[in-house]
């Protein structure tokens, strides 16, 4: 597997046993794959916001949580292939293993609620973002008129 996906083809397969992805099937198991590696970037996009050094390579159990949630987003987006060929009515509904994907991004990525990585490796870069703003980088800090207190940008502002 490579370093930057956490799930493999198998790993997404045990979800659906009924139904496995294979060379033949529709979508085929080199587009899962696919799906793999790209949610597995926009789960290393979210993380390092959140300040983890990414791809997280070292940690039982963070690699573990990561490899559910890979193969939940691929899953959810073969799931969503699969029905845009199958039933294209019924392709307006989120399928299921996309709602685990993205309620578990949304758990991460809110500063209120303790779920975390145990045990993946953090830089000193942590950023955290309430809802609806946009704050400032702290990669330069050193900046005379640098304000932790400020909030530069709202939802509300008008350009």
């Amino acid at each position: 597997m490579p370093v930057d996906h956490y799930a493999t083809l198998a790993d997404v397969n045990k979800l659906a046993p009924q139904a496995p992805f294979t060379p033949t099937s529709k979508p085929p198991d080199a587009d899962v794959t696919t799906f793999i590696g790209q949610v597995a970037e926009r789960i290393d996009a979210v993380l390092a916001n959140l300040g983890y050094v990414v791809p997280v390579v070292t940690g039982a159990k963070s690699l573990t949580l990561l490899r559910e949630l890979n193969a939940w987003g691929a899953m959810g987006q073969a799931h969503q292939a699969r029905m845009t060929l199958v039933a294209p009515d019924a392709v307006l509904q989120r399928s299921p293993w996309t709602k685990l994907f993205d309620d578990w991004i949304a758990r991460i990525s809110d500063p209120s609620d303790p779920f975390e990585l145990p045990d993946a490796p953090r830089t000193t870069g942590e950023l955290v973002k309430p809802l609806g703003e946009l704050l400032r980088s702290t990669a330069n800090l050193s900046d005379d008129v640098y304000d932790p207190e400020a909030r530069p940008f709202r939802m509300d502002m008008k350009f």
